[in-house]
């Protein structure tokens, strides 16, 4: 068993079934860190098996969290968890139990502010590219 064990670009981990979530997970640590600049889940149920990997016993039964997260229920054929709901006490119960939420300004305080820019290109090949500078 290893004391620690540090996982970073987690956010690859959410599909359970995958080969690579296999073998991270099936790591025995005693104290875990997953790590990622990617905001996590597009749907809740991309969450649960990072979850249930970092707070087994907060996030132990996948069919309440998908009933109570994602508009879980049963279509006569299968379960269907592409949903979302109660997301507000998911984030709450996320943040007091697992979740630290930095922001790059807050850790990084050397970086530039991000510079968005509109760049038209034009149709007809020409190469007046017209290049326009917007707040960020």
């Amino acid at each position: 068993m290893f004391d620690l064990l540090i996982c970073d670009e987690a956010h690859y981990l959410k599909n359970a079934k995958a080969q690579r979530t296999k073998n991270v997970l099936s790591i025995n640590a005693k104290r875990k860190v997953f790590l990622t600049g990617t905001p996590i889940p597009n749907r809740p149920i991309e969450a649960w098996t990072l979850l249930n990997a970092l707070n087994p016993d907060t996030f132990n039964k996948r069919g309440f969290y998908s009933k109570r997260y994602c508009n879980g229920h049963h279509n006569g054929w299968g379960w269907i968890e592409d949903g979302a709901s109660n997301l507000e006490e998911l984030q709450n119960k996320m943040r007091s139990t697992i979740l630290i939420r930095r922001l790059k300004h807050e850790v990084l305080k050397e970086l530039p502010s991000k510079i968005r820019q509109i760049v038209t290109v034009p149709a007809n090949g020409s190469s007046n590219i017209i290049k326009q500078e917007m707040d960020a």
